[in-house]
């Protein structure tokens, strides 16, 4: 292969990403139509399908879009035209998801909301203590220069505005350090309550949710994220969600916190009947819809069997017991049916009907066999 081409190609409904890497994670919703990359080892191009695209260049695709380089994130979604600017991860979430090599998941689906080291009226950025003592100890340690250029202006060690996060027409960035609920796209943004840890190079916030031992994302109590993608406010007696949290990606010091963030109302999808269903469930687990497909898949089941049931009773009443066992001539078709005692009032011709059912008047019946059914089972 070409140097710098990619080896490999995944493509979902709206989005392409070539390979020039060799670990990474690939995650398609059609739900929410976000497609997301975290890439852990290597190099990947990554970009969204527009209309219009041939679909036979992917590599004119790919190269067009994103380079994320490890420890970066990038989201393809339905609502831009492009996928956000690679960002890195939150360290906590990458270290951990790039441990789950089997793909596991976890029962903690919420922590708790703690208080904001960064006082009210202030940025993270200007309570961020000096760190050059300890990258000195890290140094001594790991034998690696700890650098500051990526995240930080080489100067005065701050954060740049690459790290802190922009909105540019179609280029969206969050803040480094943004979390990512994986199954369905949604980027959790650090904001303006977001400290920034120079060791890390990263916008590290206290309320808007943590990372389970998973990898996965868990909001903060009180909050949950759906199937369709939503951040919902949810009432922490019942569960049942109550608004739902605009989540738009913003600068971190534009950033509002999850638990400032605008809303607007909740309301739950109606069902078949016209009512209102009790609420979506926290995606990942099973939701009404679900249950109503197991339902109606076990009634398919009971109705196939009937059907087999009733075919295999009529087989047993053909010449030969069974069809499979029935009567064939020389050339593999079905022996006609011997001629019946009286046949003054019979519709047939006399040319299928012979005293011992085999001279010359064979029905044209295929041989027995199987026949191959495709379904396709469409959720709705």
């Amino acid at each position: 292969m070409d140097k710098g081409k990619s080896k490999l190609f995944i493509k979902s409904r709206n989005a392409v990403m070539g390979v020039r890497g060799t670990d990474f994670l690939f995650s398609a919703n059609k739900v929410t139509g976000s497609t997301t990359t975290v890439l852990f080892e290597g190099s990947i191009a990554f970009n969204k399908i527009s209309k219009g695209d041939t679909l036979n260049n992917l590599e004119a695709i790919v190269s067009k879009g994103r380079m994320v380089k490890p420890g970066e994130v990038s989201v393809a979604m339905r609502s831009q035209k492009k996928p956000t600017v690679p960002a890195k991860m939150s360290s906590q979430q990458f270290d951990k998801l790039n441990k789950n090599s089997n793909f596991k998941v976890s029962d903690v689906k919420n922590v708790k909301i703690t208080k904001s080291v960064v006082p009210p009226g202030l940025s993270g950025d200007v309570v961020s203590g000096d760190s050059q003592n300890l990258k000195a100890e890290i140094n001594k340690l790991v034998k690696v220069n700890i650098k500051d250029d990526i995240a930080t202006d080489n100067k005065n060690n701050e954060p740049n505005e690459q790290s802190r996060g922009f909105v540019k027409g179609d280029d969206i960035k969050p803040a480094d350090g943004v979390m990512v609920h994986v199954d369905t796209g949604v980027m959790i943004a650090p904001g303006v309550d977001s400290k920034f840890d120079k060791n890390s190079g990263e916008w590290v916030s206290s309320t808007n949710g943590g990372i389970n031992s998973a990898g996965e994302y868990a909001p903060p109590s009180g909050f949950v994220v759906n199937d369709e993608g939503q951040m919902l406010k949810v009432d922490v007696t019942t569960g049942q969600p109550k608004e739902i949290v605009v989540m738009e990606i913003r600068p971190v010091d534009k950033m509002p916190p999850l638990d400032s963030a605008p809303t607007v109302d909740y309301k739950a999808p109606l069902n078949k009947n016209g009512d209102q269903n009790k609420g979506p469930a926290p995606a990942g687990t099973m939701d009404e819809t679900n249950q109503e497909f197991e339902k109606n898949f076990e009634e398919i089941m009971k109705e196939e069997e009937k059907i087999e049931k009733e075919i295999g009773d009529y087989n047993s009443r053909l010449p030969g017991g069974d069809f499979g066992n029935a009567a064939e001539d020389q050339e593999g078709y079905l022996a006609p049916p011997p001629r019946p005692a009286d046949c003054s009032t019979c519709n047939q011709p006399d040319s299928i009907f012979t005293p011992d059912g085999r001279d010359g008047g064979a029905l044209t019946a295929p041989k027995p066999g199987k026949t191959k059914l495709k379904v396709r089972v469409r959720r709705k």
